[in-house]
């Protein structure tokens, strides 16, 4: 009878402790589609952290280039500046807050411009010296290009630099030491020859000499 009974503790130890083997290997070991779950779901994560920090380590653009608020535009100084070149300003400024940035020369003659004059993208300012402004008082050699309003004038000035081939007389009078006479000859001219090949060419024209043509060569060009 003792050895019954001793038998019987013996088998339900044993059973307990293969419950318990059985719970606990089932404890560590997840099934198959919760890891395969877990793992797309890490994969995911990781890549989308991954692409965020591949675009702001590779953005080309500066920081202030990207308000929403701020349009920017670019203008190209040239001529009577210590520092020529391509400069970036907020879009409504004006031609001196340019030219501050550009370092105008000692002898800059600056009253052949409008300082005041709002800049737009893709303008070129000709700063001239008082040297060209006394060779040239009528034309003064300053100008803003691209724009549809004069620098230093009331009145309407043409865009520059001009195109000798498609410009009007009355814009191609705009031009130093082109009065009316010239640029009507100058229109007679390319029609009867077809357009010009190169800005020197405008020399052609009978009346056009090489004293002439230096007074606006900055100021013209062809398309």
């Amino acid at each position: 009878m003792r050895r019954r009974f001793d038998v019987m503790v013996y088998a339900l130890t044993a059973l307990f402790l293969l419950g318990a083997a059985s719970i606990w290997w089932q404890g560590i070991r997840p099934s198959a589609g919760l890891t395969g779950a877990v793992g797309t779901e890490g994969n995911t994560g990781g890549n989308h952290s991954g692409a965020d920090g591949n675009t702001e380590e590779k953005s080309a653009i500066p920081q202030d280039d990207r308000q929403d608020d701020v349009c920017w535009i670019w203008v190209h100084v040239a001529g009577s500046v210590s520092r020529p070149g391509v400069y970036r300003l907020k879009e409504g400024q004006r031609v001196y807050e340019a030219l501050e940035m550009a370092e105008p020369l000692s002898d800059a003659d600056l009253n052949a411009l409008n300082l005041a004059f709002i800049l737009r993208d893709s303008d070129k300012i000709y700063v001239p010296s008082k040297s060209e402004t006394a060779r040239n008082p009528s034309g003064g050699g300053g100008y803003v290009g691209d724009t549809s309003q004069g620098i230093g004038s009331p009145s309407a000035e043409p865009r520059f630099p001009v195109n000798i081939n498609t410009a009007s007389a009355a814009e191609l009078d705009w031009l130093p030491g082109i009065g009316p006479s010239l640029a009507g000859a100058i229109i007679i001219y390319r029609t009867e020859n077809g357009p010009f090949e190169k800005p020197e060419d405008i020399m052609k024209v009978s009346g056009i000499g090489q004293k002439t043509y230096a007074k606006f060569s900055h100021l013209i060009v062809v398309r």
